[in-house]
């Protein structure tokens, strides 16, 4: 592990859903996603696991900054829909995504301390849109930034509508979160998103080399700042109020007939039938049970 006195923990003594800590070298705490055969994709007890984490790391007086990456190839694949959504009742299911996805980002707005990135490999979905969240982002060359909302039928998240047009302006913007354009790290780092590109050599486990030097650059940012966030008050409550908004727009989202219809249309390429015949009841039905929303 990068940090001194780390303590690593593999799947098996932990659960693979549950982030790894490894250590607080130098006053920094590093939680690595966990679940490397499920690409560290975020489940149900996989984010309660990462909310815990980070409001020991928020308490403990000893840890000055936290530093996030992920086991194996990928960062993370974003949040885990197969493991999420269950049938239930429309209406609580709304309000079930809604509660969920707004308390999945505030925990990086509402963080009180400096929290970074260190991007190993892909990053898709909510893991790439909470990224920007944070107080910097170093990755790898193999990193690669994906949010394919509009192919799924769903709307951006994470403050992604307010933040990536301030990041890329509104043409790259729009081409990430209604286009599907996946971002490279190279340019990603051309356009500020990742404050710092580390070139690093493949690895199965953790890439040692880029974890380093973003433990580095949380202790060079806490020796120069202390530990304030480096947004404004004034700046994170616009992103609280941008992310309620977003929240509430993504939840009628996954009831839409735009969802159920890429739902039919993925299961129809994988062959599974009945997920196709299930998708397209609940896309022609809508108008009915629609009126218990």
């Amino acid at each position: 592990a990068a940090a001194a006195a780390a303590e690593v923990v593999e799947g098996g003594g932990r659960g693979e859903d549950e982030p790894a800590e490894d250590g607080d070298g130098g006053g920094v705490r590093t939680l690595r996603f966990n679940s490397p055969r499920k690409l560290n994709a975020w489940s149900l007890p996989a984010i309660k696991e990462t909310r815990e984490a980070l409001a020991e790391a928020a308490s403990d007086s000893a840890v000055d900054a936290v530093v996030l990456t992920g086991t194996g190839e990928y960062y993370c694949a974003g949040v885990d829909l197969a493991a999420v959504l269950k049938p239930m009742p429309p209406r609580k299911l709304v309000g079930m995504i809604e509660s969920l996805n707004k308390q999945l980002f505030e925990q990086y707005i509402d963080f009180p301390k400096p929290i970074f990135a260190a991007i190993n490999g892909p990053t898709i979905g909510a893991a790439a849109t909470s990224a920007t969240l944070l107080d910097g982002v170093l990755a790898n060359q193999r990193a690669t930034f994906h949010t394919p909302f509009a192919s799924l039928g769903l709307v951006p998240e994470g403050c992604s509508s307010v933040i990536f047009p301030k990041l890329f302006g509104d043409e790259l913007a729009n081409k990430m979160l209604h286009e599907g354009h996946k971002m490279t790290a190279q340019e990603a780092h051309e356009h500020g998103m990742v404050n710092v590109l580390v070139e690093t050599e493949p690895s199965e486990g953790e890439d040692t080399e880029l974890l380093n030097a973003a433990i580095t650059y949380a202790e060079a940012y806490v020796a120069e700042k202390g530990r304030k966030r480096s947004r404004s008050p004034e700046e994170l409550e616009r992103l609280r109020q941008v992310n309620a908004e977003e929240s509430r727009a993504l939840a009628h989202a996954f009831v839409s007939p735009a969802f159920f219809r890429a739902m039919e249309a993925q299961a129809a390429r994988k062959g599974r039938t009945p997920q196709q015949v299930v998708f397209a009841a609940l896309r022609l039905t809508r108008p009915i049970w629609g009126m218990t929303l």
